[in-house]
């Protein structure tokens, strides 16, 4: 038998909600928010915003909820955890909220002149190279990058233990930081209220978000 959601009503909410969303843009695709109005792309961030970090704190209700077998660590933590990254079955959703990752390491003095050192070398020619990679890439398509956004979003509320799981190994790797990312994804707050969007639920689920074991950790 399959598990179950541990906040199924609110997850109907917010698939109410998406479904909204979908009603305005018509399409999640790159094409179909192209054409949309200046207006029609403001209310699509006013709903969009709200709706991820809503569908972040029911994902971190959920990873709480899950059994400990299923948050055991597989592999050490690497660099730029949660951050996302385009895989070959679409755009992955930000479990960890920008605010909450960890800032880059401030820029360093660099020696006058060319490298000496030849690891030095190596570095140099590594980022030449992803200079030129980058250089040379197409540019994205207008509104792709929402487009992005919107199918990531769809996929967790199509599949929300699928990504539950996902953030409970993650925040077993990051376990020195996953108390404040827990916080950080709980205590967001609504910045933006557009016509229609479930408050009470928003704040239901904001409530329960606190009250999970990763806010509480230490």
């Amino acid at each position: 038998m399959p598990p179950s959601l541990a906040v199924p009503e609110l997850w109907s909410s917010a698939r109410t909600m998406c479904a909204r969303l979908m009603c305005l843009i018509g399409a999640a695709r790159a094409a179909a928010i192209a054409c949309l109005s200046r207006r029609q792309r403001a209310e699509l961030i006013d709903w969009l915003a709200p709706l991820e970090a809503m569908a972040r704190k029911l994902l971190l209700i959920e990873a709480a909820a899950l059994p400990p077998c299923t948050k055991s660590v597989r592999q050490p933590a690497r660099a730029g955890e949660g951050a996302c990254t385009a895989r070959k079955h679409g755009p992955a959703f930000n479990l960890i909220p920008v605010r909450a990752r960890e800032r880059a390491h401030p820029a360093r003095i660099r020696q006058l002149g060319g490298p000496i050192l030849v690891r030095d070398m190596w570095s140099d020619a590594v980022r030449m190279q992803r200079i030129a990679h980058l250089r040379a890439a197409p540019k994205p398509a207008p509104g792709a990058r929402l487009a992005n956004r919107v199918a990531a979003l769809l996929r967790v509320i199509d599949r929300p233990l699928v990504h539950a799981r996902r953030l409970a190994r993650l925040m077993a790797r990051l376990a020195r930081r996953a108390g404040r990312i827990a916080r950080c994804v709980a205590e967001a707050p609504l910045r933006r209220r557009p016509m229609m969007f479930h408050v009470a639920a928003y704040d239901q689920t904001t409530g329960r978000a606190q009250r999970t074991g990763f806010v509480n950790s230490s």
